[in-house]
């Protein structure tokens, strides 16, 4: 149905994708996500809530709204200037009493984008690190917590859960210090990598499922060669390494 969770979460997916200049047919997935806005509009409007035309009144007034530095008299001189400004004007328009400053952020966003976005309203009522160096250790500690729990007599699933989240929370917040979308960030190891296996396929020439493990390695270290950017240094190491993506 147009406003299961799920079927929300993967249109959001799609969203980022469709911001890809990689991506084909954009027109086309863009209108996917138009027919979603279209659907639930129709479905609000059935039950006597709103319509298509209320959705457009409602993003207008609130853009004028948050951007008085555009449409009104405000002065912002940096895009940080901005940011506050902005955080400033939502916390003024949740207004209800008891409510947090981690409210308004969208449920169905991808997790590494939910993360960055938790993390910057944190940020913005002052809860940050003091340099990258007490970040550095935040991130060493959370993996030295992931790995005990891991190599723990009785492993606990739950808890390996909720740490190997904390170091990928952690993680988000070393790609903020970098002023780096973490999503995009994956994404472009995720093109990366997929580039270099399907050279791998394309060297071997046959299937990958029965080569040998020294064979495969090889592959990898050639494949990577191939499909280096001129700027790249050469680093070998084995594929096994989990950071030799």
């Amino acid at each position: 149905m147009p406003g299961d969770g799920e079927h929300l979460a993967r249109r959001n997916a799609l969203g980022l994708a469709v911001l890809d200049p990689l991506v084909d047919d954009r027109a086309q997935e863009l209108g996917d996500l138009l027919l979603q806005i279209v659907l639930n509009a129709q479905v609000a409007c059935d039950q006597g809530h709103f319509d298509i035309q209320d959705i457009a009144e409602a993003i207008n007034d609130k853009i004028v709204r948050r951007h008085p530095h555009v449409f009104g008299g405000a002065k912002a001189k940096t895009a940080q200037e901005v940011r506050l400004a902005w955080e400033d004007l939502k916390e003024e328009e949740r207004g209800a009493e008891g409510s947090s400053a981690l409210d308004g952020v969208t449920a169905y966003l991808p997790a590494l984008l939910k993360a960055l976005k938790v993390s910057e309203k944190a940020v913005s009522h002052g809860f940050e690190w003091q340099d990258q160096e007490q970040l550095w250790e935040k991130l060493t500690s959370e993996i030295g917590e992931l790995k005990a729990e891991i190599d723990a007599e009785k492993p606990d699933k739950e808890r390996i859960h909720l740490e190997l989240g904390d170091v990928l929370f952690t993680l988000v917040n070393v790609a903020r210090w970098q002023e780096l979308n973490p999503e995009e960030s994956l994404i472009m190891s995720i093109d990366k990598f997929k580039e270099r296996f399907r050279k791998m396929e394309e060297l071997a020439g046959s299937s990958l499922k029965d080569m040998p493990a020294e064979n495969l390695k090889s592959l990898w270290q050639e494949a990577k060669t191939k499909t280096q950017a001129p700027d790249q240094k050469s680093v070998v190491r084995p594929l096994s390494a989990s950071s030799d993506t």
